[in-house]
């Protein structure tokens, strides 16, 4: 890259980023994380022999990620409201039991599912990573780099499957896709809990529709009966749009690839350029990499069983990847 370029780049993300790279022979003395405020805030101390700085960063993704989050949380909400108002008034009472806990129960987990997905990181690559020393170790940190990190993350290598997101200037760990319908970005740490929202919203948009439908045949009230089309619709589009991503990411988990390495895939298939997914290990072992080796945790929003540290990952050849890679989200 030219200069020309990188003063072009850093005057059109508005950040004042450092010209001189990172020092990466400083180690990390400090780190200060909270599980609910690290999206929003993060506090890392850095010391040498002469100095030491407290540096303040903010979230990669900003606050207008919440206007469009609060869109489909707002018509969700909506259709749980809905389909209990009209279990209270419409339905029996042994009827009435059997619909608040099994539909409860499956909108609970979905809202659940979404704030994990949201407030847990996809896994940063940590400022101080050396490719020789932290190949084989685990070093993923829950909040986005600093200015003068940013500059650096961005020219140096970094671990296979990893992208640099030039617009939000953070280098993720296996990288997805920036989703803005939960307002982060999908990573290793992550893609699991993304995986359930899908299918926890999706099931409980099937379960509305048959209740809500059964609610507008026994219902003799104009506005409950407009209450319950009104959701129903909503649910309609939900479960279109929630089961063709699910169908789609099914696809990527039995493949074992991510939503970058597909497009890559398909924009490369036929040149030269094509190669094998040296990370599909059978459809089997590629389900376990995501969801964790016990099956009876595969439902939950917790990274119970779930092996790998986000720089190496197994192969279908004889030694690991440990390439770099310089690619950019």
């Amino acid at each position: 890259m030219t200069s020309s370029d990188s003063q072009s780049e850093q005057k059109d993300s508005g950040d004042d980023i450092p010209t001189e790279p990172l020092n990466t022979t400083q180690e990390p003395t400090t780190k200060i994380k909270s599980n609910l405020t690290s999206k929003f805030l993060c506090i890392s101390k850095y010391s040498n022999d002469t100095t030491s700085v407290i540096t303040i960063g903010s979230t990669p993704l900003g606050w207008d990620f919440f206007l469009q989050m609060s869109i489909p949380l707002s018509l969700f909400c909506y259709i749980i409201f809905v389909v209990n108002i009209l279990a209270t008034r419409i339905f029996s009472e042994k009827e009435r039991l059997i619909i608040r806990v099994v539909f409860n129960f499956f909108a609970g987990m979905s809202l659940f599912c979404y704030l994990r997905t949201t407030f847990t990181s996809p896994g940063y690559l940590p400022p101080e990573w050396k490719l020789d020393e932290y190949r084989h170790k685990s070093a993923v940190v829950d909040f986005p780099l600093t200015p003068q990190e940013h500059f650096h993350a961005k020219h140096r290598p970094r671990p296979p499957r990893s992208r640099y997101s030039k617009k939000y200037h953070v280098v993720a760990l296996k990288a997805d896709h920036i989703c803005y319908i939960v307002g982060n970005m999908i990573g290793f740490r992550n893609y699991k809990f993304f995986l359930l929202v899908l299918f926890y919203f999706d099931l409980s948009s099937i379960l509305s529709t048959i209740i809500l439908s059964f609610a507008i045949i026994k219902s003799e009230n104009t506005f409950d009966r407009i209450s319950a089309y009104v959701a129903i619709s909503i649910c309609c589009f939900f479960f279109i749009f929630l089961t063709r991503l699910i169908l789609r990411h099914t696809r990527f988990v039995f493949k074992n690839l991510t939503t970058i390495e597909n497009y890559h895939e398909k924009k490369d298939k036929g040149t030269r350029k094509e190669t094998p997914n040296i990370y599909d290990l059978g459809k089997w072992k590629n389900t376990q990499q995501v969801f964790g080796k016990n099956p009876l945790f595969w439902c939950l929003p917790v990274r119970y069983g779930i092996k790998g540290d986000g720089y190496t990952f197994k192969t279908n050849t004889s030694e690991p990847n440990d390439d770099i890679e310089l690619d950019e989200l």
